[in-house]
C-alpha cells in the first residue's frame, strides 16, 4: 500500500532526510496519504542561485520522477501536486510542496 511506500522511499538517497526534504506525512489511511514537504533544500538552492529553473525541476522532473519511483513500488498509484512553486516563495518559511498520493480510482 501507500503507506508501505513511503517507508521505503525514507530509505532513498534522495527520499526525506532530515535536512534535506524533511516532510510530514497525513496519513488518512493506508492506501491515501498527504505529504507535506516542510523544508526543500533543493528550493532554497533554486530560489538563491537559479530560479528561472524553479519550474523546469519541481514540474518537469520531479512530477513525472516522483510517479516513476511510486509506481515502481505500488503500479496502480497515484501522486498529484497540490501545491507546487514555479518561482521563488514571497517568504521562505512558506510550505515547499504539497503531494496527495493515493491508489487510483480513491
Amino acid at each position: 500500500g501507500i503507506v508501505d511506500a513511503m517507508k521505503v522511499w525514507q530509505m532513498c538517497p534522495d527520499g526525506t532526510l532530515a535536512g534535506v526534504y524533511e516532510a510530514e506525512y497525513d496519513i488518512k489511511n493506508k492506501n491515501h496519504i498527504i505529504l507535506t514537504v516542510t523544508r526543500c533544500r533543493t528550493l532554497e538552492f533554486l530560489e538563491k542561485n537559479a530560479p528561472e529553473r524553479i519550474r523546469t525541476v519541481c514540474h518537469d522532473i520531479d512530477i513525472p520522477m516522483n510517479e516513476k519511483y511510486l509506481t515502481a513500488l505500488v503500479p496502480n498509484a497515484e501522486m498529484k501536486p497540490l501545491l507546487l512553486h514555479d518561482k521563488p516563495r514571497e517568504k521562505p518559511n512558506e510550505t515547499p510542496c504539497i503531494w496527495e498520493i493515493k491508489l487510483r480510482g480513491m
